[in-house]
């Protein structure tokens, strides 16, 4: 996401990835992007991917 205050892409985006506890969200601000971090834990990088991209494609 370009050119939107990191504020108003957390405001934007929260209601969708705070639905998913299992997946740590990081948002990180500079030179004019903003950019989504997904992180989780699962027993398998499958099922952790699987998740994100879920998460993701939201």
């Amino acid at each position: 996401m370009a050119l939107i205050p990191e504020s108003h892409v957390d405001s934007r985006t929260a209601p969708i990835y705070t639905q998913y506890a299992d997946v740590e969200t990081t948002i990180l601000a500079g030179s004019g992007e903003i950019q989504l971090h997904f992180l989780c834990a699962k027993p398998t990088l499958a099922e952790a991917q699987r998740r994100v991209d879920e998460l993701a494609e939201k």
